[in-house]
């Protein structure tokens, strides 16, 4: 075995006790008015569905595929107090979580809701406004019906490009030509259905999808070169974007795009940039 250096990760690590996730207990949500708060977030639903209406008529000019469906932004507040898996994928209406992304003081559960299901929101809505749940205990005060559920929804409104946005980075400029990691939901149909879906779709918007794709369960990746202002068109007439995030740079590159002499030009830069110091704990190791 040859005698190499290793390399120490010290400064950019933070040890934390273990929790389980099966102990976690989701707090409350916040008591809420429930006449102001229910026919709020009725409004804003009436909103929608006066936008899905016109975003139907736009799709039909533009020549896309009939009966789809659309992407919608739940805030929940304050975060976790919701489990979106469980309590926002409602599979008897069609409707499915698509990502989950952290905002200041709460968090945006993107859900799709295929054609004319929105009234699955607006009917628990109507029933947390008109409708109690019986009181477990004798001498307990009648709650909401849908109280839980409702309560912890701040907001509701159309997912655009920067609900959609999961990646740690911020996201490019209007303008800015980049290539895109897009995960695209699945549903019943076939992994190359999908893809041609949305590269036929995506060629009449400016947006270039690279060859390819991989599959994951439920999702396929493909990736997408376009300025941000083109990909947020091509969403407004697509239903299958789940998530956007920033491509990856491949180690391919490195592995079997240089030569010898050009990986050895590349190490001795890192090593150049390096500070290696002796850490007095046993810090994370990468072998």
């Amino acid at each position: 075995m040859p005698d190499l250096d290793h390399l120490f990760v010290v400064g950019y690590v933070e040890g934390q006790d273990f929790r389980s996730p099966l102990s976690v207990r989701a707090q409350p949500p916040p008591d809420r008015d429930r006449n102001s708060h229910g026919n709020r977030l009725l409004i804003e639903l009436q909103r929608m569905a006066a936008e899905i209406e016109r975003l139907s008529q736009r799709r039909a000019d533009s020549g896309a595929r009939e009966h789809q469906g659309v992407a919608i932004a739940l805030e929940i507040s304050p975060p976790g107090t919701l489990d979106p898996g469980k309590q926002l994928e409602w599979k008897r209406d069609g409707i499915e979580v698509l990502s989950v992304v952290a905002a200041p003081n709460s968090e945006i559960v993107n859900v799709y809701v295929p054609p004319g299901r929105l009234s699955a929101l607006e009917r628990r809505v109507r029933d947390y406004l008109t409708k109690e749940t019986k009181p477990r205990k004798e001498g307990q005060v009648p709650k909401p019906k849908n109280a839980r559920l409702i309560n912890a929804i701040a907001s509701i409104r159309r997912a655009a490009f920067a609900e959609l946005w999961t990646d740690r980075d911020p996201p490019p400029d209007q303008n800015q030509v980049t290539v895109f990691q897009i995960w695209l939901r699945l549903g019943t149909g076939a992994p190359h259905q999908a893809y041609a879906t949305f590269r036929e779709a995506a060629q009449r918007l400016e947006v270039a999808v690279e060859p390819g794709y991989l599959t994951f369960p439920g999702r396929l990746v493909i990736a997408a070169r376009a300025t941000r202002a083109a990909l947020e068109q091509a969403i407004d007439l697509l239903d299958l974007v789940a998530e956007i995030r920033n491509t990856s740079f491949p180690a391919e590159f490195f592995l079997s795009g240089l030569r010898p002499f050009e990986q050895a030009e590349w190490v001795r830069d890192m090593a150049e940039r390096t500070e290696v110091s002796h850490a007095d704990q046993k810090p994370p190791r990468i072998a």
